[in-house]
C-alpha cells in the first residue's frame, strides 16, 4: 500500500514529536487499526535510528564499549563521512527525481539514502571488529611475561617480592598491584625513594592486563626514564599496550623506536610485529 504525502507528513511529525497530544492520540489510534501504517512508522523509526549514530550506539551500548562508541561518533563527524553522505544524498535525489515526479516519493527517497548510509556504517563496524580481533590475537601471541626479569635479590624484601611475583604469575593482577605497592611504600619508609625499575615493569603490566592503560603508561615511562641498560623494554611494553588498545599508529611509533638500535629489547620481535601491522 502506498501512502500520500499527507500521511508521510503525519508520520514525520509523529516521529519528531511535533504533534499535539490530541493529534498524537488520534494517530496512534489509527495505527492500532491499520497494520500497514504501523509497519511504515516502524520502518521509518528503524532507518532514522540507524543513521543517527548516537542513538544507535546507545541502543547497542551493551555490545560495544565506550571507546568504540566514541570512535564511531567521531567517524560520523569526519569530513570523510560527510562527503560520503552528501554523495549518497545527491545520487538519491538524481535517481528519484528522474524516475518519479510526485511528492509522495520523498519519504522513500529518505529511506533509500538513509539505508545506504546505515550500510556504510555496518561495513565500518565489521572492518573495525575484524581488525580488533586480529590485534588482540597479536597481543596474545607476543605478550610473553615469562621473559620478565627476576625481582628476587638479597634483601629483607625477598619474601614479599616472591609473594607479589607469584600473584602476578597466577594472573591475580589486582592483588599483585597491592602487594607491589606495599613493597614500594616499605622501601620508601626505609629511605629508598627510587622505585625498582623492574617493579615498575610488573606494576605497569598488571595495569595493562586490567586495561588501566593510563596507569600502565605511567609505570612504563618510569622504566624508560630509569637509565637502566635495558630501559628499551619500555618501548616494547608500550607497543603491546597500544596493540591491545587497538591504536596501530602509536604501536608502530614504539616499534620504530626499538628498531633504531639492534641492542634494544626484542629487536627481532619488533621487526616481526611491525611487518604484521603494515
Amino acid at each position: 500500500m502506498k501512502f500520500d504525502k499527507e500521511i508521510y507528513d503525519q508520520i514525520d511529525a509523529y516521529m519528531k514529536g511535533a504533534m499535539n497530544e490530541e493529534e498524537k492520540l488520534l494517530f496512534e489510534k489509527e495505527m492500532e487499526s491499520n497494520d500497514l501504517l504501523k509497519e511504515e512508522v516502524e520502518l521509518n523509526k528503524s532507518v532514522k535510528a540507524s543513521i543517527n549514530v548516537e542513538e544507535w550506539a546507545l541502543m547497542n551500548s551493551k555490545t560495544f564499549p565506550k571507546e568504540d562508541i566514541s570512535e564511531i561518533s567521531s567517524y560520523r563527524r569526519s569530513s570523510e563521512f560527510m562527503a560520503m553522505k552528501n554523495t549518497i544524498q545527491e545520487s538519491a535525489d538524481q535517481f528519484f527525481d528522474k524516475k518519479y515526479a510526485k511528492p509522495k516519493t520523498n519519504n522513500r527517497k529518505w529511506i533509500y539514502y538513509a539505508s545506504t548510509i546505515a550500510a556504510v556504517f555496518l561495513i565500518f563496524l565489521i572492518m573495525k571488529f575484524t581488525g580488533n580481533q586480529d590485534l588482540q590475537k597479536l597481543y596474545s601471541i607476543y605478550s610473553d611475561w615469562d621473559q620478565l626479569p627476576s625481582l628476587i635479590v638479597q634483601s629483607d624484601t625477598d619474601q614479599e617480592l616472591a609473594k607479589a611475583t607469584l600473584l602476578f604469575e597466577d594472573q591475580k593482577y589486582e592483588e599483585a598491584i597491592s602487594a607491589f605497592n606495599a613493597i614500594v611504600e616499605q622501601t620508601k619508609r626505609e629511605g629508598d625513594t627510587e622505585m625498582n625499575p623492574y617493579v615498575s615493569s610488573y606494576l605497569g603490566i598488571s595495569h595493562l592486563e586490567l586495561e588501566n592503560y593510563q596507569k600502565a603508561l605511567e609505570y612504563f615511562d618510569r622504566l624508560q626514564q630509569s637509565g637502566m641498560i635495558d630501559y628499551s623494554r619500555a618501548y616494547w611494553y608500550k607497543a603491546l599496550l597500544y596493540i591491545k588498545k587497538s591504536d596501530v599508529v602509536k604501536a608502530k611509533e614504539q616499534l620504530t623506536l626499538i628498531l633504531k638500535d639492534e641492542k634494544n629489547y626484542n629487536y627481532e620481535k619488533a621487526k616481526e610485529v611491525l611487518e604484521k601491522l603494515l
